[in-house]
């Protein structure tokens, strides 16, 4: 199963992001926040029916927003 991921860092903290599955967590690295998001994939892989989505050619799109 391939799964997309998107990992940055916020302040002092990297977050790890599956898009396929919408889980997140945190690190003080990025090697920690993906450890982290993998532990947390395995559980939610061990449930009865997990949530999946099959995502194709994201992108990331920058945009300006006036508030």
């Amino acid at each position: 199963m391939d799964l997309t991921y998107i990992i940055w860092k916020e302040k002092d903290v990297f977050q790890a992001y599956c898009l396929n599955t919408d889980l997140s967590r945190a690190g003080r690295t990025k090697e920690e926040a993906l450890a982290s998001l993998d532990e947390a994939l395995e559980r939610h892989f061990n449930k009865q029916k997990p949530k999946f989505v099959e995502i194709q050619k994201p992108e990331i799109i920058k945009a300006q927003v006036t508030i």
